[in-house]
């Protein structure tokens, strides 16, 4: 059977389908990844129509405004930005998006800060010094449509007296080792913000404000997208019980613990800005259904992923969902994101390690295939987006001394994957909408 490298289209994926139950799963991520594209999303929810900018069930009378700014901050900025310049092309006077280092788009109205991810750096300040001076030359009469979608918390940072970058840089180590969802960590970090946590409210109060988000969160709550830049904390959130539920105490330095007791709710709250989602994962999980669909598979799913990797692979493979309760033509989906505690230093991320663990379930198996992977391509820090599996991945990895139990004990899985040949690349895909698990058996 050939063994494509590359699967063209709008979106580029890089692997090495070694099956036809491959292949299928292969196609149904790249179609799904199109579909889910920032700029698409805009362009399918946002319209403008003699002069009036609709959104939802909001209308604006773009006559009734001095400016139009467009702003934003998260991996999939760039291409909703894209998706507004499309729709108001010269209207926007003056815009300002924050995205993570390499994305390959580029706009004509917007300027582009480029800033680290996962870990902030001296870029994510002077993001945030930049967003910050945007916000303080709008005005009443200006209208600000603002692009948020995850990684924002990173991207673009302005700490609270007190709190240096080295401080902000371990509480996100921190989260990326606890095995902490990423709700419970933004409640911890987003205290230590002047923009997370409705600072971003408090800077833009003048203008008019509506977030056009893309949720990487399950239950889209807006208070943890991008740790709620527009939305103040729960002011019930027990800051205490996270720091001891996620061994913080251990991980977090003494300024910083110091800063989270003595600072119980923000001051200076305002009511959040009119926010409306263009994207989740469930949207995700139905766009990969209908392409499964048309695709000549039944298709079992969306449900929804989460919990620690591992663990989450041990339960849907006792219902049988990695082939035993899988029919020929049949294609199983999951969409959400699973967590990982680490205990070594190894490479990878959830989704590769959730890749590892399924392949130890494929072993053997010769119609199954599957493709765990994240929307936004990348998977922790990694050039992967995430893996595609099947009933010889073990064994090839088994070949060049790598075993799923060594990979899994060191957190390693992407070594794992290099060896099996089983890693999928897309580069930036402007999108950011969780993970996607695709099984498929022929």
């Amino acid at each position: 059977m050939a063994r494509p490298d590359t699967v063209e289209g709008a979106m580029k994926v890089v692997a090495h389908p070694m099956s036809k139950a491959a292949e299928l799963t292969l196609e149904i991520y790249r179609r799904t990844l199109e579909e889910v594209r920032g700029d698409r999303l805009i362009e399918s929810q946002v319209w403008l129509e003699d002069g009036q900018l609709h959104i939802d069930d909001l209308d604006f009378d773009l006559d009734d405004y001095r400016r139009i700014v467009v702003a934003g901050a998260g991996k999939a900025s760039v291409a909703m930005a894209q998706g507004l310049e499309s729709i108001l092309g010269s209207r926007i006077s003056e815009g300002l998006i924050v995205a993570k280092d390499g994305h390959p788009d580029s706009l004509s109205h917007c300027r582009i800060i480029d800033a680290a991810h996962p870990i902030p750096d001296e870029s994510s300040l002077e993001a945030g010094r930049e967003m910050l001076a945007l916000a303080a030359r709008t005005q009443p009469d200006d209208l600000v449509l603002f692009c948020l979608s995850g990684g924002a918390s990173a991207l673009i940072e302005s700490p609270v007296d007190g709190i240096s970058l080295p401080d902000r840089q371990t509480v996100n180590r921190a989260r990326l080792s606890s095995g902490a969802t990423i709700a419970a960590v933004n409640a911890v970090r987003a205290r230590l913000s002047r923009i997370k946590a409705g600072g971003l409210a408090r800077a833009f109060a003048k203008p008019t404000v509506i977030v056009l988000y893309m949720s990487d969160v399950l239950g889209n709550d807006r208070q943890v997208i991008g740790s709620g830049p527009f939305f103040p904390p729960r002011r019930d959130a027990n800051l205490g019980r996270l720091i001891t539920a996620f061994d913080l105490k251990a991980k977090l330095p003494p300024q910083v613990l110091a800063k989270l007791i003595a600072v119980t709710n923000p001051t200076q709250a305002v009511a959040a800005p009119p926010h409306r989602s263009i994207g989740d994962a469930r949207m995700m999980g139905h766009h990969a259904k209908h392409i499964a669909s048309t695709m000549g598979l039944t298709v079992d799913g969306p449900s929804i992923m989460r919990g620690e990797a591992v663990d989450y692979v041990q339960r849907v493979a006792k219902k049988g969902a990695f082939g035993r309760c899988l029919q020929p033509r049949e294609c199983f989906l999951s969409v959400g994101e699973t967590v990982v505690t680490l205990h070594g230093d190894g490479l990878g991320g959830r989704a590769q390690e959730a890749a590892c663990a399924i392949a130890r379930e494929l072993e053997g198996s010769h119609d199954v295939a599957v493709l765990f992977a994240g929307s936004d391509g990348s998977d922790g820090p990694t050039d992967a987006s995430g893996a595609l599996v099947d009933g010889q991945s073990a064994r090839r990895a088994n070949e060049k001394g790598w075993t799923v139990e060594r990979a899994l004990s060191a957190n390693d899985s992407y070594h794992f994957h290099e060896a099996a040949d089983s890693l999928v690349k897309t580069g930036p895909t402007g999108s950011n909408l969780n993970d996607i698990m695709i099984v498929v058996r022929v």
